[in-house]
């Protein structure tokens, strides 16, 4: 029996402008007991989701363990690219799929989109955000990355364009600061100060 929701982190990115492994920083409040990896599963567990697994790049997966690490099938493709290579690996009847560089997201908002989309029997994200993303996997999104990654040249499709093919909801974040991603050091720098000053 399929899991009814499988929750994913997305930790593939090959983190340039960080300039070190985003999954592996320490997160600004766990006083160096826990990344940014550990971190966002502890999100998922939280939100009470049945089970995660962590998309990661196949050149970098030697600190993800076990079942719960699944190497990305085609590297630099982004976060559909880690959806596809889950599901080559594992069935379920839907996806909540959380960037790993979120530090300041919480499990009411990741528990807030799963329950909406469900709910609308739909895709559910964020406005002005495509991730995190509630997903149900149908034969309308199984098609889609099958027809994608069969002609992948090197760059796989946005989140925009598979939403455009199925049902989707956009819903209002209550905290839109808590959506704030870190790509730089700058940006990591700023979310330190804001999870500091207790906002």
């Amino acid at each position: 029996m399929n899991p009814p929701c499988l929750g994913i982190i997305l930790a593939g990115g090959q983190s340039k402008r960080m300039g070190q492994d985003k999954a592996l920083m320490p997160h600004p409040l766990g006083n160096g007991t826990q990344n940014m990896l550990q971190y966002s599963e502890q999100l998922f567990q939280n939100a009470g989701m049945e089970q995660v697994l962590i998309s990661r790049d196949s050149q970098n997966t030697n600190d993800v363990t076990g079942a719960t690490g699944i190497r990305d099938i085609y590297k630099k493709a982004g976060p559909l690219g880690g959806l596809y290579s889950v599901l080559q690996h594992t069935s379920c009847d839907a996806v909540l799929m959380l960037p790993v560089d979120l530090p300041l997201m919480t499990a009411p908002m990741l528990q807030q989109l799963r329950q909406v989309g469900e709910r609308n029997h739909s895709a559910c994200c964020f406005e002005g955000h495509s991730l995190p993303l509630y997903l149900p996997i149908d034969k309308n999104v199984r098609d889609f990355l099958q027809h994608e990654f069969a002609q992948f040249n090197g760059k796989g499709p946005a989140i925009k364009h598979l939403l455009k093919q199925v049902p989707h909801t956009r819903i209002t974040a209550d905290e839109p600061i808590k959506l704030s991603n870190t790509n730089t050091p700058e940006q990591w720098q700023d979310a330190q100060q804001i999870l500091q000053s207790g906002i």
